[in-house]
């Protein structure tokens, strides 16, 4: 086997001891040296055998750390030679960046390196339940997934009582996983269904949400953090449905134009924000362009902003809270990274139990559901696409900002009908009036009706609340607050 164990020669910063090395080496062209964790002093290395002494004290547990070395070397090596995979795929496999050793290793080692958070934990989920409905608990091996198996999960999901989507989901994972590996050579072909495996989609049960309804469920709402879910629920319902994960990365400097902060904030009507949804940012996709207006929607991002932020200020999570002086910036985590994947599941969750404990029927993805129905009433299919981002259609980049364009127009008219059918500017008086009585109640931090609430009549002009005797417990968040960018600027003569 031309692979050789080696021991560094440079010795490490602190302990003075080397790292134990293996020398890949098949050509000069594939060469390369992988670093073990491994480290040693010089007088326990046997040179001439190219070995660990055998009276290191820890010597057992040396060679068995090594031993993982060696099978992923022996593994991989079989792989590069039948030219099944590449030198490249071959070091990352020895390295653990890759264990193709059973479809268990290749999620949490290639999968989990290679795709966000959120995509890796669906995967593992699905594989997961794949094993679970099967009864395995060993790891599966590749060649292990046979038809017959797909077969039994199949009846075995149904039998469950699981639903037709659910299923669809679950396999169509798989088979990503599958053809993932495909196409780093693990495997040879890709994961083939056997003739009409997948189930009819079956259409989701559910009713849209009414104007009465939701004013129902704001008279209902008795606590700070059913509140906050009303308002969350309202925002994505004005922002043409979108999705809960995007608020993460909204900012002002999504912003077109100059961005004047008087005007924009204090003199104009509505604004347009470029947006690029979270789920297609890895892909070649057209941005959407979204209207703002200032009532309801404006109003909406202030509560919730100053909402979320007297939640979590005083918290081990203050690195999670939008800077205070950019009125878009709710929430400050990065959903590519773990904590930033699970502070935001955990946060959604605690919407969710608020809001079925008040809007029982309507969770929160209804939003999105609420806004295409009115959308489809109000206009074609085709501009209710385009105002959630399901189109690729290439006028997209002129939609919400070029009046030049009809198509421009229709995107217009229908968001305004859209909110104006489900009275969102009423629905967001009502939740200023309800923050108003929380705070009364001692429910809701006080400063959240000086500094969140600006157009209680929607009668316009603009309201800067600022009473620092409400700042209490706060008063490190405020330390920054910059109002005088609120002020008309002077004009030159």
């Amino acid at each position: 086997m031309p692979t050789r164990l080696g021991l560094y020669h440079r010795p490490h910063k602190t302990t003075h001891k080397k790292h134990l090395y293996f020398d890949l080496q098949y050509s000069r062209k594939n060469r390369k040296h992988i670093h073990t964790s491994i480290l040693l002093d010089e007088h326990f290395w046997d040179k001439n055998n190219r070995k660990i002494k055998r009276s290191h004290p820890n010597y057992k547990s040396l060679r068995e750390a090594i031993k993982v070395y060696e099978q992923r070397i022996e593994v991989g090596e079989d792989r590069f030679l039948a030219r099944q995979i590449s030198f490249e795929q071959f070091a990352s496999l020895v390295e653990g960046k890759s264990d193709i050793s059973s479809v268990d290793r290749y999620i949490d080692t290639e999968i989990q390196r290679s795709r966000t958070v959120g995509t890796y934990k669906d995967y593992a989920w699905a594989f997961n339940t794949f094993k679970v409905h099967l009864g395995i608990k060993k790891p599966l091996k590749f060649e292990d997934i046979t038809v017959r198996m797909l077969k039994d999960f199949k009846r075995l999901y149904i039998e469950a009582g699981r639903s037709n989507n659910s299923f669809n989901s679950v396999v169509d994972k798989i088979r990503a996983v599958y053809n993932d590996a495909k196409d780093n050579g693990v495997v040879y072909k890709e994961l083939q269904f056997p003739r009409n495996y997948k189930l009819p989609k079956t259409p989701t049960e559910w009713t849209i949400c009414t104007f009465d309804e939701f004013k129902n469920a704001i008279d209902r709402a008795n606590t700070h953090r059913q509140w906050e879910s009303l308002c969350m629920w309202l925002l994505s319902f004005c922002m043409r449905g979108m999705y809960f994960a995007d608020f993460s990365s909204i900012s002002e400097n999504d912003i077109i134009g100059d961005n004047d902060e008087y005007q924009t904030w204090c003199t104009d009507k509505e604004f347009v924000i470029k947006h690029r949804r979270h789920k297609v940012k890895r892909r070649m996709s057209q941005p959407m362009f979204i209207r703002i207006d200032r009532y309801p929607t404006s109003q909406l991002f202030l509560m919730l902003k100053f909402s979320f932020a007297s939640r979590y200020w005083n918290t081990a999570n203050r690195d999670m809270v939008g800077d205070i002086n950019d009125r878009l910036s709710i929430y400050s985590y990065n959903l590519n990274t773990a904590k930033g994947d699970k502070f935001h599941n955990e946060m959604m969750n605690s919407y969710q139990k608020a809001i079925r404990s008040v809007l029982p029927n309507q969770p929160m993805k209804n939003a999105r559901k609420c806004f295409k129905t009115i959308a489809n009433r109000n206009g074609t299919r085709r501009i209710a696409d385009l105002l959630i981002g399901h189109s690729s259609d290439t006028q997209q980049n002129e939609l919400s900002y070029n009046d030049n364009t009809y198509l421009a127009q229709e995107v217009y008219d229908t968001h305004t009908k859209v909110l104006q059918e489900f009275r969102a500017d009423d629905l967001c008086e009502l939740l200023q009036k309800k923050l108003i009585s929380l705070v009364e109640k001692n429910e809701a931090p006080a400063m959240l009706a000086d500094y969140s609430l600006e157009v209680i009549d929607k009668k316009g002009g603009i309201y800067l609340g600022k009473n620092e005797t409400n700042q209490k417990g706060f008063e490190s968040y405020f330390k920054s607050y910059n109002d005088l960018r609120f002020y008309e600027k002077d004009i030159p003569v």
